[in-house]
């Protein structure tokens, strides 16, 4: 209480209070029990809620507590523990409780502030964690040791009952008439408590130390005992302690006679290692050598092998031109037999026709010199008639002769123009097959990505000839040489113009690989089958180390260097691939040009050109015979100089394609044109001849009345003359018609059938005369090839011999390396092995000079070691036990000793330090507690005089136990059990004793809930003026209180500056 007795009074209006350091500002709950949002300011000194019971007062109080960390507060307000406090209807509840951080012993302020906000919120589960945030709402820690750390800063204590005294431990105080109950109030409240626990867990903790240090005191003399005991065992060891020093010995020199033996051992195989190692280079030269050997051989054998092949094409193709020959010339000796035979007949036929003519002319003189003496009054108008018939009859059958003999002309006009349709159908046809594969070309050029191991992977698929390509590069130390492939990885194009021309000649075989011997292929090949399941992939095995051949050199043998030829438009970028393109395609003599009778021209003139390509043909030459052929169909370039230039090549192909395709369309339908128009002149030939020959039939109808009018004028009698005529003219318009015709075109025939058969008959004999020239030249290159072959044949065997050799050598050095390392390892594992006996130094100590530092054989020193063992332990079986073993079990009591004694001196003197602290404590609290007891039994009294009455507090700490004794004022009468108060005694006791303790407690803020329970009017204006005189003394000038009150309190001046109330409505239903 204040030391005077004067009346406290409350700041001048309008004076600005500030809030003290650890002071609450602001409470705020949703869902929070009966509340479903609420938020209460407190003011900074003195703070009043009330209320109607129900409105959830008490509430805000519970929420401080819950949020600031009271372990109880779950168990004295709800059975369901923390989810208790979740308003009815509600999933959650939060609580936040605003604390101001100011002044000197503010927390930490640069991090939080000026407030710092604790926030709580507790699910469905029952889990209620914690979040501490500062002034600017950023999180600073979400632990119960954070929000400790908050409130030990603050000496926040709000399990403390004066701290904040609930209802519920008001109502517990007020009702317990059991003095241990009121003790354990006084000492929690005092904090006597918490320093009574701490002494206690010291003391406990320095006895079983006491304890401890004894145990470890009588150990002592056994130790000390056994010490000594073994030390006179061990001094009667000397006596074979030179046997021991004997066995040492031996033990060291063993241990190291082994490295020495190895260690001899490694250089005699280093040594055999250096002179295997010393063979190689000479075998790796006999190797190249013979693999130069190899390859020259079969170059050589390639060589003749091609120069067979030439040949046998080119003798084939006599052989081809001899038959075709032969057979020209049997057919046409036929045919000029058949000629002549028809010549002889037809002449026998003009002479049977002669011989009719003559008799008819004589049988007619005859028959009218006959007539001319029976008939001279004929008539002669008859016989006009006849002549004129006959005359116009020999017209009319002229001008049909005229129109047959131009019918043969005009159906080989009709033919020839038939022909010309359909070549030029068969041209308009491969046009458009050409603009459409151009037009898919371009579609492909547009969409390429580039990526030529795609292009080349073929039908295997990209996929796989990647894969082939990694596992030729991982595994590369499986080949004597590393494979080339596939070597259109090797190859650009120069010029895209002829990149349909590269693909017709070295295109198939760009996805082949190059491999420098058999061996290689093999491992080559089971990659590509077993590995990669590819098939169909070319493998070539050649000098893949030979440089690139020098065709300067064979410069003669070339085409002419105004000729561009496919090695210009190539570039190559290994050598090996440059040969085997030269070896395979020869396209040092493939020429390119422009036009196509160009390319027939270069082929014909030039001997030393293979082959001459334009940009979608090509024209070869096989003895006299030319070839034109087109490329491939559907061909697809690989290589590429440039997509955009391809693309633009491309293009103009299409538009070029189209002009001659325009072209083509027009010529086509000139060509059927003009086939009508033979077709149409054919037709109308046809039925002019027929109009004739019926013009003819009536003609000689009117000839045949004419002649049958005069043979009636004749009479019946004689010959029938005009009969004879009539014969006698057929024979003669034979003769000099068709027979005369027909004999001119035997002849011809004849004429020409023996000039073709002696022209075939030279050319057979000419060729079988070149070929008999052949003979020689098949006989040496045969002799050639098999020579060649046998070289390469004995060249290869003698490669393999070395190669076999250098397998043997490289086997036989890594086994010798095998054994290197193998000696290596056991000398470095007997060495460490050795080491662990003895370093090395000492081993060699004991070798004798004299023997040059070598040691004795391993055998021989075992059996040493073997002797002075025994004789070791025959001298211990004596003395009962070996002498290590005692030495060991000394060693071990002697540091078991020294560590003992370091123990006690070091644990003694400490320990009693210890008890000496805790006694010396003990004291203090007890003296403490007594001061404490006087001071809260003297405000205990100074309280109750306000009304008149008198009270004391005995506290007997041995009996934990406290005694309330009040002297009520009038009867004179001393309680000692509150519970025999009235109502309004003993509310009013209860809150002397709480102002009385929380004088010495040094919270920022204190809470009351219902102090003023069971109050008369009386009373209650006493303790409010109690409570804010207490609360406006000077030691809690900075102090924070609430007070929470069902009970009127207009006795409060609620316009006083420090003080601000608030009040709760009622409850309303939900």
């Amino acid at each position: 209480m204040g030391k005077s007795e004067k009346k406290r009074k409350a700041p001048e209006p309008g004076t600005d209070i500030p809030y003290g350091n650890g002071t609450i500002m602001k409470v705020k709950v949703s869902n929070f029990m009966c509340h479903k949002n609420l938020e209460v300011d407190l003011g900074p000194r003195i703070n009043f809620i009330v209320g109607e019971n129900g409105s959830g007062k008490s509430a805000v109080l519970t929420a401080l507590s819950v949020c600031l960390g009271m372990k109880k507060a779950a168990k004295e307000r709800s059975d369901r523990g923390m989810k208790g406090f979740i308003r009815e209807g509600a999933t959650q509840a939060k609580v936040e409780v605003s604390i101001r951080n100011v002044g000197q012993d503010a927390l930490e302020p640069d991090l939080y502030g000026n407030v710092i906000t604790v926030e709580r919120t507790i699910n469905a589960t029952g889990a209620a964690p914690f979040k501490i945030r500062n002034q600017w709402g950023k999180e600073m820690g979400s632990s119960r040791d954070a929000l400790t750390r908050v409130t030990d800063h603050f000496n926040i204590d709000v399990d403390n009952p004066i701290v904040v005294m609930s209802q519920d431990s008001s109502r517990q105080f007020l009702h317990s008439g059991k003095d241990s109950d009121k003790y354990k109030f006084f000492v929690k409240a005092t904090l006597l408590e918490d320093i009574q626990q701490k002494i206690a867990y010291i003391k406990d903790l320095v006895k079983s130390m006491d304890q401890q240090i004894q145990e470890q005191e009588e150990k002592l003399p056994k130790v000390e005992e056994e010490v000594a005991r073994l030390q006179e065992e061990f001094e009667s060891y000397t006596a074979i302690e030179k046997l021991r020093e004997q066995v040492t010995e031996y033990r060291r020199r063993l241990a190291w006679a082994d490295v020495y033996q190895s260690e001899i051992m490694l250089k005699q195989t280093e040594d055999e290692g250096e002179n295997l190692r010393n063979l190689q280079p000479t075998l790796e030269t006999n190797i190249r050598d013979q693999a130069e050997t190899v390859a020259n051989c079969q170059a050589e054998l390639d060589e003749a092998r091609r120069r067979m092949t030439e040949f046998e094409a080119e003798a084939a193709t006599l052989i081809a031109d001899i038959q075709a020959a032969h057979q020209k010339h049997t057919t046409l000796f036929r045919e000029k037999t058949r000629a002549e035979t028809n010549v002889m007949a037809h002449a026998n036929e003009i002479t049977r026709a002669e011989a009719s003519r003559k008799e008819l002319e004589t049988a007619i003189e005859q028959a009218r010199a006959s007539l001319q003496q029976q008939s001279q009054a004929q008539d002669d108008s008859l016989q006009r008639a006849v002549e004129a018939q006959t005359a116009k009859r020999a017209e009319l059958k002229a001008r049909v002769e005229e129109i047959d003999a131009r019918a043969e002309t005009r159906a080989s006009a009709e033919r020839d123009a038939q022909g010309a349709v359909r070549s030029a159908e068969m041209a308009v046809k491969d046009e458009t097959e050409k603009l459409n594969d151009l037009e898919s070309k371009l579609r492909e050029a547009s969409a390429d990505k580039g990526e030529l191991l795609d292009k080349l992977a073929g039908k295997n698929g990209p996929q796989k000839l990647r894969k082939l390509v990694d596992l030729v590069r991982k595994r590369a130390n499986e080949f004597s040489q590393p494979p080339i492939g596939p070597i259109g990885m090797y190859i650009k194009l120069k010029e895209e113009y002829w990149a349909d021309a590269v693909e017709e000649t070295i295109g198939q075989g760009l996805g082949s690989w190059l491999v420098g011997n058999m061996s290689d292929r093999d491992v080559l090949n089971k990659m590509i089958k077993h590995d990669c399941q590819m098939q169909g992939v070319t493998i070539v095995s050649m000098n893949v180390r030979r440089e690139r051949y020098d065709l300067e050199r064979a410069a003669a043998q070339r085409p002419p260097r105004s000729f561009k030829t496919m090695l210009d438009v190539l570039e190559f970028e290994n050598d090996a691939v440059f040969n085997n393109v030269v070896d395979t395609s020869q396209v040092e003599r493939v020429v390119l040009v422009e036009s196509q009778n160009m390319a027939m021209d270069v082929v014909e003139k030039h001997a030393n050109v293979a082959e001459a390509f334009t940009r979608d043909r090509k024209i070869t030459k096989r003895g006299n015979t030319r070839m034109d052929t087109a490329f491939r169909f559907n061909l697809r370039a690989k290589l590429s100089a440039d997509k955009k230039e391809r693309v633009t090549t491309l293009k103009a192909g299409i538009a070029e394609c189209k002009k001659t395709l325009a072209v083509l369309t027009k010529d086509l339908a000139a060509a059927r044109e003009r086939a009508n128009r033979v077709a149409r002149a054919r037709e109308d030939d046809r039925r002019e001849a027929r109009d004739l020959r019926g013009e003819v039939a009536r003609v000689e109808e009117a000839l045949a009345e004419a002649r049958a009018a005069a043979d009636e004028d004749l009479g019946v009698a004689g010959v029938d003359v005009r009969e004879l005529e009539t014969e006698l003219e057929t024979v003669v318009a034979d003769l000099e018609g068709p027979l005369r015709r027909k004999g001119e075109e035997l002849k011809t025939a004849l004429a020409a059938a023996a000039e073709a058969a002696k022209l075939a008959h030279d050319e057979h004999e000419a060729l079988k005369a070149r070929a008999e020239e052949q003979a020689p030249v098949l006989v040496r290159l045969e002799a050639a090839v098999t020579s060649a072959n046998e070289t390469l044949s004995t060249a290869k065997e003698h490669a393999k011999y070395y190669e076999g050799k250098r397998s043997e050598l490289a086997e036989t050095i890594a086994e010798n390396d095998t054994s290197v390392a193998q000696l290596r390892e056991a000398v470095t594992l007997c060495a460490r092995s050795a080491k662990r006996v003895c370093p090395r130094e000492k081993a060699e100590a004991y070798l004798d000079p004299a023997t040059e530092g070598k040691e004795l054989a391993t055998a021989e020193l075992q059996k040493l070691f073997d002797q002075a063992t025994r004789r070791v332990a025959k001298e211990e079986q004596r003395l009962g036990r070996p002498q290590d073993r005692v030495q060991r079990e000394l060693n071990a009591q002697r540091t078991l000793l020294a560590r003992l004694r370091e123990t006690l001196k070091n644990s003694r003197e400490p320990c009693k330090k210890l008890q000496r602290g805790v006694k010396a404590r003990q004291r203090l609290l007890k003296e403490a507690s007594t001061n404490v007891q006087k001071e809260v039994s003297h405000r205990f009294n100074l309280y109750l005089q306000k009304k008149g009455n008198a009270g004391k507090i005995t506290v007997d700490y041995h009996a934990g136990s406290l005694e309330l004794d009040v002297k009520m004022a009038g009867s004179g009468n001393t309680v000692k059990d509150t519970r025999s108060l009235s109502g309004g005694e003993r509310s009013y006791s209860t809150l002397a004793l709480t102002l009385s303790l929380g004088e010495a407690i040094e919270s920022p803020f204190r809470a009351m809930d219902e102090f003023d329970v069971f109050m008369d009017a009386v009373n209650r204006k006493v303790s409010m003026d109690n409570l804010i005189e207490f609360a406006r003394d000077d030691l809690n000038a900075e102090k924070q209180f609430l007070f929470i009150t069902p009970q009127d309190i207009s006795a409060v001046d609620a316009a006083d500056a420090d003080i601000k109330v608030q009040r709760m409505k009622a409850a309303r239903p939900s």
